[in-house]
């Protein structure tokens, strides 16, 4: 990849942090934030229920909210931040920016947690795991 394709990746990838980073303050400050379809139509918490809520409370370093906020999103924090720090590393040094094979296993099962978790906190008494 040239130059030039890795500035504007690079570009595009910050535009849209600045977006997310622009919501969310967007949220802590007026509470208006895009409903959960999923919510509303099935009355159930998909895994990214409270995702929001998470993110603006650890915004103002209220780990306790962020925690009830959304578990799974806390608990996985530190795999997803290596992730991304190693696959920029790869995409720096020109490899590339996909996984690898142990990579690609540990976003399986990631995602297999993150799956189970919208199950376990949708059954009755895990009132615990429910943000609102």
């Amino acid at each position: 990849m040239t130059c030039r394709g890795r500035l504007k990746r690079t570009c595009l990838l910050a535009a849209g942090l600045f977006s997310v980073l622009l919501y969310l303050f967007w949220v802590g400050r007026t509470g208006i934030g895009i409903p959960c379809v999923f919510h509303r139509v099935t009355g159930l918490l998909c895994p990214g229920c409270g995702a929001t809520r998470c993110l603006t409370a650890l915004l103002r370093l209220n780990f306790a909210e962020a925690l009830r906020a959304n578990a799974a999103l806390i608990l996985l924090s530190p795999f997803w931040i290596w992730l991304l720090v190693a696959m920029a590393r790869g995409y720096l040094a020109g490899t590339g920016f996909r996984p690898g094979p142990r990579q690609q296993r540990l976003i399986a099962a990631a995602l297999a947690f993150v799956l189970l978790f919208g199950v376990v906190r949708n059954l009755p008494g895990m009132w615990v795991l429910r943000p609102f």
